[in-house]
């Protein structure tokens, strides 16, 4: 994340649903999510002196909670939405079908004009305008 942002992620009390909030050091919200039960949990990544970041969550074919075997079969897609820090509004999103089961598969490039994402046996850059 940019330096200038914290990234916090939970879950609700039942255990159902997971969320996340990008808030400023001053505990300002710049965005916020929630999540369905189908959904893994939320990752963020971001590069120093950014004026952008970006948020993934990966969606599973059914529900399931923690204590449940996980399977990389159980994998429906991954999401990845890229965001200005300054108000958190989306400048682009992508959903790749049938993620790969690791921890993080999508990182933004220093120019700030890429988002790069492994999507099976590649890694994908997909362009945006530069902010």
């Amino acid at each position: 994340m940019p330096p200038n942002l914290l990234f916090v992620t939970g879950c609700n009390r039942l255990g159902d649903g997971k969320w996340f909030r990008i808030l400023r050091p001053d505990g300002k919200l710049v965005l916020k999510g929630e999540s369905l039960s189908t959904e893994k949990g939320y990752i963020a990544s971001g590069t120093v002196g950014s004026s952008f970041f970006a948020v993934g969550s990966t969606e599973l074919i059914k529900a399931m909670d923690d204590s449940s075997p996980f399977h990389s079969s159980d994998l429906k897609s991954l999401r990845v939405g890229v965001y200005r820090a300054e108000n958190g509004k989306k400048i682009t999103g992508v959903t790749i079908p049938d993620p790969l089961p690791t921890a993080q598969t999508f990182a933004l490039s220093p120019d700030r004009r890429h988002l790069a994402i492994v999507a099976s046996d590649q890694i994908v850059l997909y362009s945006f305008p530069e902010m």
